[in-house]
């Protein structure tokens, strides 16, 4: 987890369904003239139990 750039974590588990859920994004905007642009980037991981 971090501010500067901000940066965000989760993890989901569901022992009873089998799987659990990890990853981050990083978000980021990108102005241009008249308008603005919002990227998501980031990985995801999937593990089934």
């Amino acid at each position: 987890i971090s501010h500067h750039p901000p940066i965000t974590n989760f993890y989901v588990s569901n022992r009873k369904e089998g799987f659990c859920v990890q990853g981050s994004i990083l978000a980021r905007s990108k102005f241009y003239g008249n308008s603005l642009s919002a990227i998501l980037d980031g990985a995801a991981r999937l593990t089934l139990l």
